[in-house]
């Protein structure tokens, strides 16, 4: 799976000629937009599993589904490629009709890595105890901000072309950016 990133540049350029753009600058701008797009590969894959217990008690709940947690953090801690972090504990109470009959626990878990093989045999071993919410693969932060870097060079680069080329066109040797926008 591929997820795309876009850069745009817009900027309104009044074309420079000395006298010209000191007298006035709402005339001769032109408006230019330059963009560099590029796939980025994903790199990291997500896992997130959760444990649930049900008993008469919210204690006991709580008790069984934090046993079963710290026993994943253990697990998934032993493995140096693999970011953990626990998520969305709650307890809530299960009726029958207007009385509470029992308490339901719950927590999730959420594995990351670059390294699927690693990620995938952990996955493995914790669905000895925990079950599988989503799994799926997306662009990593440090992917992202350089490709975000490097298509923001391009993107700067092309617009640059652009206005000079624009400028060129209509008779002034040069260009002057009056306002831009980098997303």
């Amino acid at each position: 799976m591929r997820s795309a990133l876009a850069l745009l540049l817009l900027a309104i350029l009044p074309l420079s000629g000395n006298a010209l753009a000191e007298t006035s600058d709402h005339y001769n701008r032109i408006r230019l937009s330059a963009e560099a797009v590029e796939e980025i590969e994903n790199d990291l894959l997500v896992a997130e599993l959760y444990a649930e217990f049900q008993a008469g008690k919210a204690a006991t709940a709580a008790k069984e589904i934090n046993k079963a947690i710290n026993w994943a953090v253990d697990e998934a801690k032993k493995i140096d490629a693999i970011e953990v972090r626990t998520l969305n504990y709650s307890t809530n109470a299960v009726y029958d009709k207007t009385r509470i009959k029992a308490w339901r626990a719950s927590q999730s878990l959420r594995l990351e890595s670059g390294d699927s093989e690693k990620l995938g045999d952990l996955i493995a071993v914790l669905q000895e105890k925990l079950a599988m919410r989503s799994l799926g693969y997306q662009v990593s932060r440090s992917a992202q901000d350089a490709a975000v870097e490097k298509l923001t060079n391009e993107a700067i680069k092309a617009f640059r072309q652009r206005a000079q080329q624009s400028a060129s066109a209509f008779g002034f040797e040069n260009f002057r950016i009056v306002d831009v926008s980098i997303n």
